[in-house]
């Protein structure tokens, strides 16, 4: 479990360990730690024959003469390393070091995580056109990783980075299987029986004195809560509310409930699948992170190219025919569904090559806005 404790137990653990500069097996010299939790340490490093950046994940102080919490970090390297796709972080050694410390490699990233991208960018959260593309990553990332029979048990939005390479599009990836549970694993891992991951985003049925066997379902519920925050700034379910709520059985409400659901462009369709996936009870929602990525989709991603006859746009005009298709724009003959005597009428829709919230996005629709304009003034 990764949470923000400090090393406790002795006066050595209560005092911060510096090991800047420490060498690990005649290889790596640590620079500078970026964050630390209960189970890790995540330092720089320089490699001493090349002279390049690597980064090193290595136990506590407080768990480094603890075998269980050793096998532990190096069966979160080795999972890790198992992993196929550029989803992941790339594994390049692992070990314990001459002086005694359990440590594992991995290749830098350049970016920031998902925490920081909402502290400072959105303190008061995205709209949909913002957070869309980057929920859509997570759970092709998750997918992936469901695909290949592993849950993580601890997704939030610190262990989601979004890498950035010159400022080019932005690509997901999931950090720190330090409680991740692969399903085809029989050894009893250290969250086996005991409530593991980050309160605030667990599962319900994570939540219990014992909890219930893990299934990605859980990695669900902890995408849904994600979702919830990049679009209202905050944590849905605060801290000291979790245990009442969760007890209480008292749901979350629909994002479009909320006032900055609304503002922020959350529309019918996506609120239902966000409340699906947030559901307490785990036969209620999506099965893994597949099943979820393909009903957004399909509930937010529809083709304006190809609407078959009796598509409702808007929940006011019923497509009767397409007429024509071509550049930015789609037309259709359709009926207003709330004045069954008038005249069909002809519509025109905006047509994305690469999706509505690709690159091309905000341009396209500045242009169709001033093509609306200018045919008003007609």
């Amino acid at each position: 479990m990764i949470e923000d404790v400090t090393e406790a137990g002795t006066k050595e653990g209560r005092r911060k360990r510096d090991l800047t500069g420490v060498v690990l097996d005649g290889l790596y010299k640590l620079k500078v730690q970026h964050c630390k939790g209960g189970m890790g340490e995540i330092w720089s490093a320089e490699t001493l024959s090349l002279g390049s950046e690597r980064f090193i994940k290595l136990l506590p102080a407080s768990f480094a003469s603890n075998q269980e919490y050793v096998d532990a970090l190096l069966r979160e390297a080795k999972l890790t390393d198992n992993l196929e796709g550029d989803y992941f972080p790339k594994i390049e050694h692992c070990g314990i070091s001459d002086c005694g410390i359990a440590y594992y490699v991995m290749r830098p990233i350049q970016g920031q995580d998902l925490a920081q991208l909402l502290d400072e960018e959105y303190p008061r959260g995205m709209t949909v056109e913002e957070a869309l593309p980057l929920l859509l990553g997570i759970l092709r990332a998750v997918a992936v990783l469901h695909e290949q029979g592993v849950i993580h048990r601890d997704i939030k939005p610190a262990n989601i980075f979004i890498e950035s390479q010159d400022g080019k599009e932005r690509n997901v990836r999931i950090l720190d299987f330090g409680v991740a549970k692969a399903l085809n694993d029989t050894v009893v891992t250290l969250g086996a029986t005991i409530p593991r991951g980050t309160q605030q985003y667990m599962a319900p049925e994570q939540y219990k004195p014992i909890p219930d066997p893990a299934t990605p379902a859980n990695d669900v519920f902890a995408i849904g809560l994600v979702a919830y925050e990049m679009i209202l700034g905050r944590q849905p379910i605060p801290i000291a509310d979790y245990q009442d709520r969760i007890a209480s059985g008292r749901e979350l409400p629909s994002l479009q409930e909320h006032p900055k659901g609304k503002d922020a462009g959350v529309n019918e369709a996506l609120a239902e699948q966000l409340l699906r996936a947030v559901r307490f009870d785990p036969a209620k929602r999506f099965s893994n992170a597949g099943e979820m990525l393909e009903h957004l989709e399909r509930a937010v991603l529809f083709d304006p190219s190809n609407l078959s006859p009796g598509t409702i746009i808007d929940n006011t005009y019923r497509v009767i025919e397409p007429l024509a298709a071509g550049g930015m724009g789609a037309v259709y003959r359709v009926k207003n569904i709330h004045r069954p005597i008038s005249e069909p009428q002809l519509l025109k829709v905006l047509v994305y090559p690469d999706g509505p919230h690709g690159r091309m996005g905000d341009k396209l629709r500045q242009r169709f806005r001033l093509e609306c304009e200018a045919l008003h003034g007609l």
